[in-house]
């Protein structure tokens, strides 16, 4: 299962305050096409938990700059994915997980708790 610590959180980038408001635009498009491409190919999804998943990405976008950083964004994403490289995984392996395997199904309580615990 995924960990919380192996998924991009804005909400980290977002507590010190970099400036990567385009980070952010492409990582809500990229949850957007990613659920589309699930309740297309792989089944109906929960509607509640949809909403939850895109939310967690709006709402950082709200309290940012929409000024942007390349050098903070680039350095933000080597270091992201030398963390993953570090646990022995990568950022293709970690969506190819959420995007393939996960269950369609899942609830917010489900999601917190395969996160989380």
């Amino acid at each position: 299962m995924i960990k919380w610590y192996q998924v991009f959180t804005y909400w980290l980038i977002l507590s010190i305050n970099l400036k990567v408001f385009n980070l952010f635009i492409l990582s809500l498009i990229a949850t957007v096409v990613g659920q589309l491409y699930i309740m297309t190919y792989r089944g109906p999804v929960n509607p509640l938990f949809l909403f939850f998943r895109i939310i967690l990405h709006i709402i950082p976008m709200v309290y940012v700059s929409h000024e942007s950083n390349p050098v903070h964004m680039l350095g933000l994403v080597a270091a992201y994915t030398g963390s993953l490289a570090l646990q022995g995984t990568n950022p293709i392996k970690i969506y190819k997980e959420i995007i393939l395997e996960e269950p369609t199904d899942m609830t917010i309580t489900q999601f917190v708790q395969t996160r989380f615990f």
